[in-house]
């Protein structure tokens, strides 16, 4: 993690002249776009995103490619990990997330009124997907279901916003159906694991 409220530069890694990092959100867009890798930003630091191993990105692509022949010719759009989540002053890269809010198409680069988040658990950073995001993303009006899918045991926690609040997580295994009420959408789980 690299701590932009303690340093106002960082050295590159070849040891050449200081880079200044970003403080605020509008600043780490400017800077991440001159970036190779991928980065968060969250409580004013970059946080570099690792790689995803193969089975996440096959989970994450079954569920995109769900949701996009779902969602065909609506209002709605779907993002698999490039586009970037405002939250506050936090940029996050969900693996998948759907917005149906026209707001969001007036920045090319950056969804605030996401309807669903979906993330794919790994060993690194399944206790930020279930607590850290978690916490945050309950905290978006317009979000109406979080899911976390989990590789290792094909399995899913489905988080839901209730008349007040958020209910308690649907667990799902196995043959269960995926009910996404906020998108109209059913599947089997398992057809995301194949």
């Amino acid at each position: 993690m690299i701590d932009a409220s303690s340093a106002k530069t960082y050295p590159n890694a070849m040891g050449e002249p200081q880079i200044k990092l970003p403080r605020t959100f509008d600043e780490f867009r400017a800077w991440d776009a001159a970036q190779p890798g991928r980065y968060e930003f969250v409580g004013g630091e970059v946080r570099a995103m690792v790689g995803a191993t193969k089975s996440h990105y096959r989970v994450a692509r079954a569920l995109t490619k769900t949701l996009e022949a779902h969602l065909s010719g609506s209002r709605c759009a779907v993002y698999q990990e490039t586009v970037r989540l405002r939250v506050a002053e936090n940029g996050r890269l969900p693996d998948v997330m759907v917005t149906c809010d026209e707001r969001d198409h007036a920045d090319p680069l950056v969804v605030r009124y996401p309807t669903f988040i979906a993330e794919v658990l790994s060993e690194s950073t399944g206790d930020t997907d279930r607590v850290e995001k978690l916490a945050e993303y309950c905290t978006i009006d317009s979000l109406q279901e979080y899911l976390l899918l989990d590789t290792q045991t094909r399995s899913a926690q489905l988080h839901r916003r209730r008349s007040v609040g958020w209910g308690q997580p649907l667990t799902l295994e196995g043959d269960n159906v995926l009910e996404l009420v906020s998108l109209d959408l059913s599947c089997k789980l398992a057809t995301l694991f194949d």
